[in-house]
């Protein structure tokens, strides 16, 4: 979510189409990367400025329960 809330706040898009969703269908729990951490400081929409920031950064996540039915 941290890279998309950052693109958003550079571009200004009021959409998102996301798509192969169903590819994910029968995974039991989906693992989904929220934000990123930096030192111990949440990253919200924001990303760090140099690459030696970024390599530093740790992706925090949550699990989400998947699905069984054929979505394609």
């Amino acid at each position: 979510m941290n890279v998309i809330k950052y693109a958003n706040r550079i571009n200004g898009f009021s959409s998102l189409n996301i798509t192969k969703l169903d590819v994910l269908s029968g995974i039991p729990d989906i693992e989904v990367a929220t934000h990123y951490t930096l030192d111990g400081k949440k990253l919200d929409g924001q990303m760090p400025a140099c690459h030696s920031d970024l390599v530093r950064c740790k992706t925090v996540t949550t699990t989400l329960p998947g699905w069984t039915e054929d979505i394609s």
